[in-house]
C-alpha cells in the first residue's frame, strides 16, 4: 500500500480536481493526454537527481517486458518510456516515476514519527521542484487536494500517519 501524489499538466494553468482526475486516468493510455514534453520530462530528472544525487534510475529491462506482454521490444520501449527513481535504500522510502505530462511521487505506509514529518518534508521539497520546473499542480487523492506547490505544501501528513499506524498495527 503506497501514499500516490499526482503532479499534472494542468490545461487551466490553474488547481483543478477534475482535470487532475482526468490526467490520472490517462496516464496509461497516451492517446487521450495532451501532446507529450519529453524535454520537461527530462528537465524534471535532472533537477530532482541535482536535489538528491541518491536517486537511483530504475533500468527496464524491456526485452523482458515485451516476452511477458507477449509485443515488440519497441511497443514495450513505447510504453515504457517513463522516467523511474527509487530514493537510496537507506533513505526514506520514495518512488518518483516521471511522465510526459505527469509525475507520480509513491511512499509506503511505513513511517510514523519524526520519520513522517521527514519524509513529508522531502515530499513537499520534491514537489517544488516539479512545479519550478515544469508549471505542474498538484492532486492528493488521499484528501483530495489540488493545490499549486509553490503556494501551498502538502497537508496529507495526518492522513498518512494514521494510516501507517494501522497498517503496523496488523503486521505485529
Amino acid at each position: 500500500m503506497t501514499y500516490d501524489i499526482y503532479c499534472y499538466k494542468s490545461m487551466s494553468n490553474r488547481p483543478d480536481l477534475a482535470e487532475a482526475e482526468e490526467a490520472i486516468a490517462s496516464k496509461d493510455d497516451p492517446s487521450t493526454m495532451p501532446g507529450t514534453d519529453t524535454t520537461t520530462k527530462l528537465n524534471i530528472a535532472k533537477s530532482l537527481v541535482s536535489f538528491n544525487p541518491r536517486l537511483e534510475s530504475v533500468e527496464f529491462e524491456f526485452a523482458e517486458i515485451a516476452d511477458l506482454m507477449g509485443i515488440t521490444v519497441e511497443e514495450a520501449r513505447q510504453q515504457f518510456n517513463h522516467i523511474e527513481f527509487n530514493t537510496f535504500q537507506s533513505d526514506l522510502n520514495t518512488q518518483i516515476s516521471i511522465f510526459d505530462n505527469l509525475v507520480c511521487v509513491s511512499v509506503p505506509y511505513y513511517y510514523v514519527g519524526k520519520d513522517a514529518v521527514h519524509l513529508f518534508k522531502n515530499l513537499n521539497k520534491y514537489l517544488k521542484i516539479i512545479a519550478n520546473v515544469s508549471g505542474y499542480h498538484v492532486y492528493d487523492p488521499q484528501t483530495v487536494q489540488v493545490f499549486d506547490p509553490m503556494s501551498a505544501d502538502l497537508a496529507g501528513l495526518n492522513v498518512y500517519v494514521r494510516i501507517s499506524e494501522k497498517h503496523k498495527a496488523n503486521k505485529l
